[in-house]
């Protein structure tokens, strides 16, 4: 037996989510943000209904070659994760030359060395 998802269920699934998520961020408000976050988002049910998440963004280093900190919380304060992004603009005109490379790769170390250092190693 297959169930179909109504218009009607998915927008009462939806209400049920928003509500939890809106609890989630009175009851989780006194949890602080990991060190080195400088934006978190709102609590969501990620790895489970649960037991809220957060993702957060931290250092960002770069504009050609921009080279991210990001990571997840969960709601007991403790990190999930941490994580580097690394995203090239659009240079299809111009492309990037030896100095934009050199000072990518630059970032991409500092990046690293934070990443170590907020993980303890």
């Amino acid at each position: 037996m297959t169930t179909t998802l109504t218009p009607e269920l998915a927008d009462a699934i939806t209400a049920a989510r928003e509500a939890r998520e809106a609890q989630w961020t009175v009851q989780y408000d006194h949890v602080p943000a990991p060190a080195g976050a400088t934006h978190v988002h709102e609590w969501q049910a990620v790895h489970s209904v649960t037991v809220p998440t957060r993702y957060f963004e931290g250092t960002h280093r770069g504009d050609l070659i921009r080279v991210d900190i990001n990571g997840s919380q969960e709601g007991d304060g403790s990190v999930r994760e941490r994580w580097i992004n690394v995203s090239v603009a659009d240079t299809r005109a111009n492309g990037l030359d030896s100095a934009n490379i050199r000072q990518g790769a630059r970032d991409m170390i500092a990046a690293a060395d934070e990443l170590d250092e907020l993980e303890g190693r």
